[in-house]
C-alpha cells in the first residue's frame, strides 16, 4: 500500500501498534502456562516483525518510527549488535555478503565498498543507483535485516 505522506502511516501504524498492545494485555491477565505464555509472546512477536516490514522505511525518522524500533527491540530482541560487533561488521566489504551479481555490480558501479556505506544509503538513494531495483533492494534488506542492521541507518543509529 501506497501512503500519501508520512502521517496517514503513522496514524494507520500507531493504529495497528495499539492492537499488538491489547493482545500483550489480555495474554498478560490470564494464568498461563510458561510454554502457552512463550507461544503467546510468539506470535506478538510475529505481529511486531509484520508491522517492521510494513513500515520501517516509511516512518523512517520520526517518532513513529522511534516507536516501532522499540517494539521490535522489546519483543524481538536487540535489532542490533553490540558497537564492537558492529564496528567489525560494518568495516567489512560488501562482498562479504551474499549478494547475487547483479546487485554487487551495480553497488560497486555506484563506488559502495564497506557494509558501513552500504547502510547508509536510505531505500530512495539505492533505488537510483543504474541497475538495483526494488527487487534487489527486498533481497538486501532481507540480508541487512538477519546482521542486525538496516537501510538509512545514520552514524548515531550505528554506534549508540
Amino acid at each position: 500500500m501506497m501512503y500519501d505522506n508520512k502521517l496517514s502511516a503513522g496514524i494507520e501504524f500507531l493504529s495497528e501498534a495499539a492492537s499488538v498492545r491489547e493482545l500483550e494485555q489480555a495474554y498478560s491477565g490470564t494464568d498461563l502456562n510458561p510454554r502457552t505464555r512463550e507461544l503467546h509472546r510468539g506470535l506478538i512477536a510475529d505481529r511486531v516483525n509484520q508491522l517492521y516490514g510494513k513500515y520501517a522505511s516509511i516512518l523512517a525518522g520520526t517518532p513513529e518510527g522511534e516507536y516501532l524500533r522499540a517494539l521490535r527491540r522489546e519483543y524481538i530482541g536487540q535489532t542490533k549488535p553490540k558497537i564492537e560487533e558492529s564496528r567489525l561488521i560494518l568495516e567489512r566489504p560488501i562482498d562479504e555478503l551474499p549478494l547475487d551479481d547483479r546487485q554487487y555490480t551495480a553497488l560497486t558501479n555506484a563506488k559502495i565498498r564497506t557494509i558501513l556505506e552500504l547502510v547508509q544509503n536510505t531505500d530512495e538513494q539505492l533505488l537510483f543507483i543504474k541497475g538495483f531495483g526494488r527487487k534487489s533492494l527486498k533481497k538486501l534488506k532481507k540480508i541487512l535485516a538477519g546482521i542486525g542492521l538496516e537501510t538509512g541507518m545514520s552514524p548515531d543509529e550505528l554506534f549508540e
